[in-house]
């Protein structure tokens, strides 16, 4: 129980006067915000794997032909796996009501077994009849992530100090477009790396110089940063000629794969035998191994090939 606050007028040696009490009792507010989301997700996957469910059944491969340890493949039939996982969605939507209703939290736990659950279902529906490999899926998903990850981080440290960064994407964007052209030109990836960070900056620079030092609005300078960077960089690569096109986008590696990929699968990748040591060329400086042809590409062409170039 709360004690109350007491107060004497000036000069006064009376009883004190009670004002208020020091902190009224605060009660708990429900937050109904996860089981709302919940029943949302759940309706649309009730609508899209049972309503416009399909029949068929869904292989998930588990490992590649080159993992240690196979797995088998997981095969689902695809209707059942919809109805299955629409029961248990809207179970655990009811169960997350019954906690915000009895003023308990949603745990997190719960909410990471919904989302796995439908992503499973949707996996199983757009499978149907064919086969998903999933460790190329996992390697595709964090391969995109990183960049947004970085992003995002970068959002975070803005934030800790009072600044909204909206013009993330611009900053990457700036970022990737100048360290391709750099490294293109120079054939020197830490010369790209070390561009990418000035061009960065100096997006940033222009958002805090705007929002910090002229008060503006902070979102709105980060929308037009993006929609400016977006433009200039389009523009730029419009403007050069086609064959400075493409030698800008060949930067060089950070780290040259001492096994390339015709030397490990010759037979999969570029039908050519292993790269003979012997015949080694230099292209634009950099060490270039011709390939060996096969037996069957060494020889007089085709009788219709050869007439073909006759005719020229």
């Amino acid at each position: 129980m709360s004690t109350p606050l007491t107060v004497s007028p000036a000069g006064s040696t009376g009883p004190a006067t009670p004002i208020a009490d020091a902190g009224p009792d605060f009660e708990q507010i429900k937050s109904w915000k996860t089981p709302i989301s919940l029943a949302i997700f759940t309706v649309l996957g009730f609508l899209l794997l049972v309503v416009f469910g399909r029949d068929g059944e869904s292989t998930m491969r588990l490992s590649t032909t080159t993992d240690l340890i196979q797995l088998p493949d997981v095969v689902l039939p695809t209707r059942a796996t919809g109805i299955v996982v629409s029961v248990l969605l809207l179970l655990i939507t009811l169960a997350s009501a019954w906690l915000v209703r009895s003023k308990a939290k949603v745990p997190l736990w719960l909410v990471t077994v919904f989302a796995v659950l439908l992503l499973t279902g949707f996996l199983a529906w757009a499978a149907a009849d064919e086969t998903i490999p999933v460790p190329g899926l996992l390697f595709g998903s964090l391969s995109l992530a990183v960049p947004l990850i970085f992003g995002a981080l970068g959002g975070v440290i803005s934030e800790r100090v009072g600044v909204v960064n909206v013009a993330i994407e611009g900053q990457l964007l700036a970022g990737a477009f100048t360290s391709a052209m750099v490294a293109s030109i120079t054939q020197q990836p830490l010369l790209g790396l070390v561009a990418a960070m000035v061009a960065g900056v100096l997006v940033s620079f222009v958002l805090a110089a705007f929002s910090i030092k002229y008060f503006v609005d902070q979102v709105i300078v980060g929308v037009v940063l993006n929609v400016l960077v977006s433009g200039v960089t389009g523009f730029l690569f419009s403007q050069a000629p086609r064959t400075e096109r493409r030698d800008a986008q060949q930067p060089a590696a950070l780290r040259d794969d001492p096994h390339p990929a015709a030397e490990r699968d010759p037979d999969h990748r570029t039908g050519a035998l292993p790269a003979d040591p012997d015949r080694v060329h230099h292209v634009r400086g950099r060490r270039v191994r011709v390939l060996r042809p096969l037996p069957h590409q060494v020889g007089p062409p085709p009788a219709g090939r050869r007439r073909a170039s006759a005719g020229r």
